[in-house]
């Protein structure tokens, strides 16, 4: 009897520390914007369809997960090597996923989308505009996904610009391209997302949310 409330007791323990947590990957370095490539070669034409950025953020004792949807971009292919790119993503059509009272989720949806937040009135769009490609050998992730590339590009949030690297898998199929992340984190606060951050606000206790924000993208893109 004493092992199993032992064990009740050590799996719940380990349940809050894990949801106590920041997000799971690889953190990004953020840098100072850099000039954005010149693409050559053939241009492929982001399939908005088939396209999304799913985010992921924490806090003590619980998550939120979501989609933004990416709506125009490019991406510049010379054999298999990416020369240049960008896409567009739609903050203002932001998603919830995890709740299912529709009050709550419009609640909490409204709520990233406010000055608080992300401030979609005044800035409806997030970029990403790519400044280097590099291709990688037999890198791997712990869930088996083969990584191709290495790429660094400026990420503008509220019109703020910084440069940050994830690594992807990118399918060149001849007519058309497919990339995808596995998860990546961002500090939030680099864009000035402030919002219950604990480095910015010395008075929140445990009413706090993690700055790094879990982000992971899937892109499709076509021959023009």
């Amino acid at each position: 009897m004493k092992t199993l409330r032992f064990l009740a007791i050590a799996l719940i323990s380990a349940s809050l520390l894990q949801s106590c947590m920041n997000p799971e990957g690889e953190k990004t370095e953020t840098k100072e914007a850099e000039k954005a490539k010149t693409g050559e070669g053939i241009t492929y034409s982001v399939n908005s369809n088939n396209s999304t950025v799913k985010w992921l953020g924490t806090k003590p004792g619980g998550e939120h997960h979501g989609f933004v949807p990416v709506t125009k971009g490019k991406l510049m292919m010379k054999g298999d090597m990416i020369t240049g790119g960008n896409f567009t993503m739609d903050v203002s059509s932001l998603t919830v996923e995890d709740i299912e009272d529709p009050e709550m989720n419009d609640k909490l949806s409204n709520h990233l989308k406010s000055p608080d937040f992300f401030n979609t009135d005044t800035f409806p769009t997030i970029k990403f505009e790519i400044t280097d490609a590099q291709k990688l050998n037999g890198a791997t992730t712990e869930k088996g996904m083969q990584l191709t590339h290495k790429i660094s590009g400026n990420l503008i949030i509220k019109d703020i610009s910084k440069n940050i690297s994830f690594r992807a898998q990118v399918n060149n199929l001849d007519n058309k391209i497919e990339a995808q992340t596995p998860q990546f984190l961002i500090d939030r606060t680099k864009w000035n997302v402030n919002y219950g951050s604990k480095k910015v606000f010395d008075d929140l206790k445990d009413n706090f949310i993690h700055d790094d924000i879990g982000l992971t993208i899937k892109l499709q893109a076509s021959k023009k």
